[in-house]
């Protein structure tokens, strides 16, 4: 698939493609003229995707198709002179020909970037045999992208596109001619199958790609166009569900599914002066591979002190570390999985209370995986956030003056840490007090460099908090419906709504939000007021799974504005399997697969084969599914008037 790109002005500003958990997808038209390519968003919980399209495009054939997370592009080789192609958001840019490339003897179907996005690899297929012989690494590391080759080793195979896996680094294969996943070795290019199950009901497939929780998906066909998402249980090499989607011809697609989490994270995070706490660094990658020669780095405050590296780097070069507050390593490795570097941490009497949010560094990563990644603290919902700690001194040992108990509750009382001796003033040693009464209570801490007193009134809730839940028993499938609630509270309340078993709410933390349903569900709702005071309320919900459905009887398409497209309507978006519509005489005239109820962008504009149908009577026929999984037939009949 090549193509000359027409692409709107509002994509003229960015000539990368993210690396998002968007999935990428060209999608050609049976002749390869016209090809589109759509970014797909896959639904976890039930597999649908949702298709929007990011470029338009025409003319070239390009195959191979690759994401690089070196710097953000997609490449490819053109199937007709094997040039190389870097493919932006502008325009596709010709590299040339890759230095090495045998083009005399094989053409290429097959391709993926190396995760770190230096190697691009490229299968082989033998223009005599019409199998894959080589595995050639096309290297983005040398000014003329030189290429070396290796044979493939295995039963023949004919590979219709490859990915690796970001969490296991594997790379997979579809093999379209055994019909079974595979994997490749880049090393040494053995191909092993595992004894993989035959995939009868592929009929073709040429795009293979990760997302970022390391799901396997592919798309290809049933039988005709190429209209079908398949999801992958890689571990049994089989298919687990598949969706629909919009038609293509010989399809290809590339994502960039690798992720790197990077924590940093105290055991305490309110102490005294003169203790120690233990530092973390946890670094969770799903990056495909492992990375070498990063650098860590963390300037800690003026005061905290590095005293013992507990667990140190796999590999690496430590440059500063015991007897200072600055922590850095040079020429580090990033493991795949899970990792982590553990310190202790001295505070010495000299640091002056307050609250102290800082972040560790991250370089030498992959444009894509943010080449500077800045630490993320784990204990807050904000992403990429500093991680705190408190310094505390005589007026903040105890978080509040006064404090409200709530009912049926019991109140932990935290004096923080570090402390020789804890006493409270009920005669308990701990640095926490629990607390299930109202009354003053005081605490005094001490240590080798303070000693500290502190007391706090604890008041009991005048009127037990509560929230009812309104809706009503029985919704519609796939119909927003509004949800209420009554409550007691005087104060300003903090909401959380859920809903389980794939039910959809508008909002989280609002009044009224509306929920959409496909299957009977049970909503949620846990209220807190100001005093920190919460209430919780559920009510179970049915669902009527009933095709409302409506259908023009009359259509014309003049483009004045009303009636120009002739499509299916109902109450709730349903999948629409399949629309087909005849003339009298029985010829198809239109179809659209992989819609929805309500989608006129899928619906007949009125036109056969790039001229106005005749004015008559029409039948429509139509494959609905409904969120149960239920199949339903409808047909009908309208007639075209062109006035």
């Amino acid at each position: 698939m090549g193509f000359i790109f027409w692409i709107s002005p509002a994509l003229l500003r960015c000539q990368t493609f993210p690396c998002n958990e968007q999935l990428y997808l060209f999608l050609p038209d049976s002749d390869s003229e016209f090809t589109s390519i759509q970014g797909l968003d896959v639904d976890t919980n039930n597999g649908e995707a949702d298709f929007t399209e990011i470029l338009n495009t025409e003319g070239q054939r390009f195959s191979c198709i690759a994401y690089s997370t070196r710097d953000q592009y997609i490449y490819a080789l053109d199937r007709d002179n094997y040039h190389l192609y870097r493919i932006t958001t502008d325009g596709p840019i010709d590299l040339g020909i890759p230095n090495g490339l045998d083009t005399v003897n094989y053409i290429y179907h097959a391709g993926t970037f190396s995760p770190s996005g230096i190697r691009f690899y490229v299968v082989g297929r033998s223009k005599n045999g019409n199998t894959d012989k080589v595995l050639s690494t096309i290297r983005f590391d040398t000014p003329d992208y030189s290429v070396g080759s290796l044979a493939i080793l295995g039963a023949g195979v004919r590979l219709s596109d490859l990915a690796y896996d970001p969490v296991y680094g594997s790379l997979y294969g579809f093999d379209e001619l055994n019909k079974q996943l595979i994997t490749l070795s880049g090393f040494s290019g053995i191909i092993t199958n595992y004894d993989s199950p035959t995939l009868h009901e592929i009929a073709g497939m040429s795009a293979l790609f990760f997302d970022e929780r390391g799901v396997l998906y592919g798309y290809g066909s049933t039988g005709g166009e190429q209209n079908t998402l398949f999801e992958f249980n890689k571990f049994e090499r089989e298919v687990a569900r598949k969706s629909f989607g919009p038609n293509g011809g010989d399809t290809d697609g590339c994502s960039c599914p690798y992720r790197l989490d990077f924590r940093r994270r105290f055991d305490q995070n309110r102490v005294l002066p003169c203790s120690e706490v233990t530092l973390t660094y946890d670094f969770i990658s799903n990056l495909g591979s492992s990375y070498t020669q990063t650098i860590l780095r963390d300037t800690l405050p003026e005061g905290f002190t590095i005293t013992e590296i507990v667990k140190g780097p796999g590999y690496g070069q430590i440059e500063s570390g015991i007897g200072s507050n600055i922590f850095e390593v040079t020429d580090m490795d990033l493991l795949l999985q899970d990792d982590s570097i553990v310190l202790k941490i001295a505070i010495d009497e000299t640091v002056a209370p307050g609250i102290y949010a800082q972040q560790a560094w991250l370089s030498r990563l992959p444009q894509a995986l943010s080449a500077d990644l800045y630490s993320d603290d784990p204990q807050t919902a904000a992403p990429d956030d500093p991680t705190s700690i408190e310094v505390l001194d005589a007026t903040n040992i105890l978080l509040d003056e006064q404090i409200v108990l709530c009912a049926d509750t019991v109140l932990l009382l935290d004096a923080g840490f570090g402390g020789d001796n804890y006493l409270w003033s009920d005669g308990s040693t701990e640095n926490t007090l629990e607390v299930s009464s109202d009354g003053w209570y005081w605490v005094e801490v001490e240590n080798d460099c303070v000693r500290f007193r502190d007391s706090i009134l604890v008041e009991a809730q005048a009127v037990p908090l509560n929230v009812t839940l309104e809706a009503d028993d029985e919704l519609d499938a796939g119909v927003a419906s509004l949800l209420s609630f009554t409550s007691n509270a005087t104060t300003t309340l903090s909401l959380e709504w859920q809903v389980n078993n794939g039910g959809a709410l508008s909002c989280t933390d609002c009044n009224q939000p509306n929920v959409i349903l496909t299957n009977d569900a049970v909503v949620q709702l846990y209220a807190e007021d100001a005093f920190g005071c919460g209430a919780y309320d559920s009510r179970a919900l049915r669902v009527r799974n009933e095709l409302l459905l409506f259908a023009p009887n009359i259509f014309t398409p003049n483009f004045d504005g009303n009636n120009d497209y002739f499509f299916l309507q109902g109450r709730a978006n349903f999948l629409l399997r399949r629309l087909q519509i005849f003339d009298r005489w029985g010829s198809q005239v239109y179809q659209a697969v992989g819609s929805q109820l309500n989608d006129r962008g899928h619906g007949w504009d009125g036109e056969f084969k790039g001229q106005p149908a005749g004015e008559g009577v029409y039948i429509w026929l139509a494959e609905i599914e409904l969120p149960n999984g239920e199949v339903v037939l409808r047909n009908g009949d309208f007639t075209l008037i062109r006035p």
